[in-house]
């Protein structure tokens, strides 16, 4: 089995940013950004990519899935040319094999993707659909949770109690979407995901650091 860091990441001659200006600056987690805290963040931000254009520089215009498409397909031939491509590409890594598909299709044996990310649409679709999604998803769990006793949040109304985790830890946000689309799996779906909201709704910290180190990569 072989891995590789993409080109722009780890040991594959990583961007390089002023240190001076990480992280960016972020939306606030409470309330929608006003139009000032927008273009303070839009311009914060555009300060930091400029710092890395000029720190990486030429390497900052190839760092595209088609690039990354052409490495893998470089690492073929250089391991096993008379052999199919045989992969595994996960979220972001789905864009890669994509790519690789439509420009070397002819040369892949077996490829999976999962949890795929369509390179065809623009960023505010993408963003609407994934909204979309993940208020399906935690609303199928709120039914999940007033009909099934398991549920530690049971009885209780689950969009208040993740309100109220979300203003006491709001990396919860983040968190929860992860564990969603898992459905009734005892140990990483709906019943995690009670039981972490019950629990961090009244954890010290150290708590909520073990619940936020459990959750996998999306």
């Amino acid at each position: 089995m072989v891995s590789f860091d993409p080109q722009g990441i780890e040991r594959s001659s990583p961007i390089r940013c002023s240190p001076d200006l990480v992280p960016p600056a972020t939306a606030p987690r409470d309330h929608p950004p006003t139009a000032a805290e927008f273009e303070a963040i839009a311009h914060a931000n555009a300060v930091f990519i400029a710092s890395c254009l000029e720190a990486t520089g030429e390497l900052m215009r190839y760092l595209s899935a088609m690039d990354t498409a052409a490495n893998v397909e470089q690492i073929r031939q250089a391991l096993s040319p008379n052999d199919g491509l045989v992969a595994y590409g996960a979220s972001h890594g789905s864009q890669y094999g994509q790519a690789y598909l439509e420009h070397y299709g002819e040369h892949i044996k077996a490829l999976v993707l999962d949890g795929v990310v369509d390179h065809s649409i623009d960023l505010p679709t993408f963003i609407t659909r994934n909204t979309l999604a993940v208020q399906d998803a935690f609303e199928r769990f709120g039914q999940w949770c007033n009909r099934d006793g398991a549920c530690a949040l049971h009885g209780q109304n689950v969009g208040s109690v993740f309100d109220a985790v979300v203003t006491a830890a709001p990396a919860t946000r983040m968190l929860v979407p992860q564990f969603l689309a898992v459905g009734r799996d005892p140990e990483f779906g709906w019943p995690t995901i009670a039981k972490m909201l019950a629990e961090v709704r009244l954890a010290t910290p150290p708590r909520w650091t073990s619940w936020r180190a459990r959750a996998r990569p999306s």
